[in-house]
């Protein structure tokens, strides 16, 4: 008989359990769960679905199990549970061949490539996202330019970017990544990409909302697996491809050479290989070095001089908001965060 159960996943065994099943399904062990659920033949894991915020993974079924609804059983079982804790927005990733049966549970698709496919559940889709931010491009030029970027924090390396660009634009649109998963929270980053170009003329911020460079679109981006990164990249560029691009009449993205994260290097080369067959021109550009050095400014070497308390080095790298913000009783928190945090983002 088999019954359904939550799981622990920082209990030793049932971690050991689920890893074990994942891996025989050839996935990856889940990196955290805010809600686990097992199907159990007598002790035996033959079923596993987790969720983490609006994010359901690690879904599969010993292969003897498949054809009896246990996959379905399992991602209802997930829906439930979430709505009753009041989330109306779920997000799936998985293989292309395994899609029909998430759809039949009236998941919809948001991005597809030969290896993945990204789903979502709810009222609030992206078509509907798409539409919203099609609506701030009426009184704009019909040929527009776009940068995304993460700013954790703002540079002087992202606003000349941001400068370079526009001189090349009819008008601007910078995306931040709003995704909360780096050092200086989405909230900061965001306020500091409008205050530190607040002085340009045909610029529009944005937020990027669960589409761009998220934790549904691109987990590897914030956990770093190079194995994994070409195919989240291709998705997450597919996806700007179909519906961002278009809606904000977009026929060119910038971006900064990346010298030094082995992700952001794999994420610039599928741009430069997928955007242009959708008519958006990618243009790269040197990054900003630092005054009198070879270096080049970059947020991860803010982010190091912070660790090192070297505050003095930090204000040569950094705009005027930025330096005031990392000068406020706000900021102080977030930098005694970073001191004492080991992730890199």
């Amino acid at each position: 008989m088999l019954i359904q159960r939550e799981i622990n996943l920082l209990d030793k065994r049932a971690f050991t359990s689920v890893k074990a099943l994942l891996e025989q399904r050839g996935l990856s062990m889940i990196e955290k769960a805010d809600f686990s659920l097992g199907i159990f033949d007598g002790e035996t894991l033959v079923g596993i679905g987790s969720r983490s915020g609006k994010i359901l993974q690690g879904i599969a079924v010993l292969p003897q199990y498949e054809g009896i609804g246990l996959s379905t059983t399992i991602v209802t079982n997930l829906l439930s549970q979430a709505f009753a804790e009041n989330i109306e927005h779920l997000m799936l990733f998985t293989k292309p061949e395994e899609g029909r049966k998430f759809v039949n549970l009236g998941f919809s698709e948001v991005g597809c490539t030969d290896k993945a496919l990204l789903l979502e559940w709810g009222t609030e889709t992206i078509k509907n996202w798409s539409k919203h931010i099609s609506a701030i491009t009426i009184g704009k030029p019909e040929h527009t330019s776009i940068i995304v970027l993460n700013g954790n924090p703002f540079t002087l390396g992202h606003l000349s970017l941001v400068q370079r660009a526009l001189n090349e634009s009819e008008w601007l649109y910078i995306i931040v990544v709003e995704e909360d998963c780096s050092l200086f929270p989405f909230s900061v980053r965001y306020d500091l990409t409008q205050k530190n170009t607040a002085h340009l003329n045909h610029v529009t911020v944005l937020p990027g909302g669960p589409y761009v460079i998220s934790l549904g679109t691109f987990p590897s981006y914030f956990l770093p697996e190079e194995e994994k990164s070409p195919i989240h990249a291709r998705l997450d560029l597919e996806i700007f491809a179909r519906w961002i691009a278009p809606s904000l009449k977009i026929r060119r993205r910038y971006v900064g050479h990346e010298p030094y994260c082995p992700v952001t290097q794999i994420y610039n080369f599928w741009m430069k290989k997928i955007l242009p067959t959708h008519g958006i021109e990618v243009k790269e550009l040197q990054r900003k070095r630092i005054r009198g050095e070879q270096e080049f400014i970059s947020a991860s070497l803010v982010r190091k001089y912070i660790r090192k308390n070297d505050i003095e080095k930090v204000k040569e790298l950094v705009p005027p908001a930025t330096w005031e913000y990392i000068n406020s009783p706000e900021g102080q928190f977030v930098l005694e965060h970073i001191k004492e945090s080991t992730f890199p983002h």
